[in-house]
């Protein structure tokens, strides 16, 4: 007969136990410095500016009226020079678009923001030559910026890409 041999296992040795330990440590640090972040981050989307409203509800508000902005802006009847002569403007307090544009006026935009047009390198080419297709006529492209006076984790700077006129885009 075959003899049987018994291994008698006493469990770990040290170092099993040390790298185990060790693998242990580094998974609760990094849970624990993802946790963190996580909160902080959730934190900042959900607290309240001066008017009582979040970082979620301005930057929606924004881009709505940035979109509204963009489809007037980039209509053909716009020359190119109306486009240029729009500067960084506040809301206006009288209920008026901010650069007197038709449409609903922009009073529950959030204040403290500064709202941009500014023109890309990316030169737009008159009318007439890109009605007439000649060589190298472009269409604009701009910037739609919304600048907050202070940047804050409720107000951040927020940006929207234009091109006109539209029907060259």
């Amino acid at each position: 007969m075959t003899q049987l041999k018994i291994k008698k296992i006493n469990g770990m040795t040290l170092p099993e136990v040390s790298l185990s330990l060790m693998v242990m440590v580094i998974f609760f640090s990094i849970f624990a410095v993802s946790t963190k972040y996580i909160q902080v981050n959730l934190k900042a989307s959900t607290s309240l500016d001066s008017q009582r409203k979040s970082w979620i509800s301005n930057k929606n508000k924004i881009y709505l009226k940035m979109e509204i902005w963009s489809k007037i802006i980039s209509q053909p009847s716009y020359s190119k020079n109306d486009t240029l002569k729009l500067t960084c403007r506040y809301p206006k307090t009288n209920n008026q678009t901010i650069w007197d544009l038709p449409g609903e006026s922009d009073s529950d935009l959030p204040l403290g923001y500064k709202y941009c047009v500014i023109p890309t390198s990316l030169i737009e080419s008159d009318l007439d030559d890109l009605i007439y297709e000649k060589e190298g006529a472009k269409p604009g492209i701009y910037f739609l910026y919304a600048i907050p006076d202070k940047i804050t984790p409720t107000s951040l700077p927020l940006r929207r890409i234009i091109c006109r006129p539209i029907t060259y885009c």
